[in-house]
């Protein structure tokens, strides 16, 4: 990864919300955060989870206030992908 490699992330989670959701930055490597640090690159505007699995538990939580988190989730660790980006439909 490098400068141009964040930008354009960064650039495409905006262009994902003016389209009315949310990108989402899931299972980057270690080595691979820590050349984004090092970069000085700032992706906090891209909320980031370790895991799928990790991600979608959250979403699932914030979709549903009622649900008592973890009780309702569905086991996604076998689809964890390195430097996946997800998208979530932004809430009305």
């Amino acid at each position: 990864i490098d400068t141009h490699v964040a930008q354009t992330l960064l650039r495409t989670a905006a262009a994902i919300r003016l389209l009315g959701a949310q990108a989402f930055l899931v299972g980057v490597r270690p080595e691979v955060a820590q050349t984004i640090v090092s970069l000085g690159a700032d992706l906090s505007a891209i909320p980031t989870f370790a895991s799928l699995q990790e991600a979608v538990e959250e979403l699932m939580a914030a979709n549903n206030p009622h649900s008592s988190g973890s009780a309702h989730t569905m086991p996604f660790s076998n689809l964890s992908n390195p430097g996946f980006l997800a998208f979530s439909r932004a809430n009305s």
